[in-house]
């Protein structure tokens, strides 16, 4: 019953998780025209199918998300907001230089928990015994 309800988790979910992606291949692909509806929906049909087909093709599907996410997830949670306010902090006139070097120092903390955790992916996946298949 779990792996059921994992199944329509993953089902109803990849609309949502898509659709960056299909953003992106539309816009570059039909150059800001309005596309027909079949060739929507066979862009977006590609783009599933070359995901399934990732997943299927790698034999070790797992690592790659592994990886991507220890790798993006800090520099999007960690890394990133501290930088923007970085930015936006010396364009306003009387900004708090306290907070903004509070902010770089956050910032190098997530460029290191970010390379850390990357770095445990990547030596797990050294360190583990290869699969034999079967």
């Amino acid at each position: 019953a779990l792996k059921i309800a994992i199944s329509f988790v993953a089902l109803f979910s990849m609309p949502l998780k898509m659709f960056p992606a299909v953003q992106a291949v539309e816009c570059s692909l039909f150059d800001g025209a309005s596309p027909l509806p079949w060739s929507r929906r066979a862009t977006r049909t590609a783009l599933c199918a070359l995901t399934l087909a990732a997943a299927l093709l790698m034999p070790d599907f797992g690592f790659l998300v592994a990886f991507i996410g220890a790798f993006n997830m800090g520099i999007i949670a960690l890394v990133l907001p501290p930088m923007v306010f970085v930015v936006l902090a010396r364009r306003a006139p009387g900004a708090n230089r306290r907070l903004a070097g509070l902010c770089i120092v956050l910032t190098l903390l997530g460029v290191c928990v970010t390379a850390r955790a990357t770095f445990r992916v990547v030596y797990s996946k050294l360190e583990a015994p290869a699969h034999t298949g079967g």
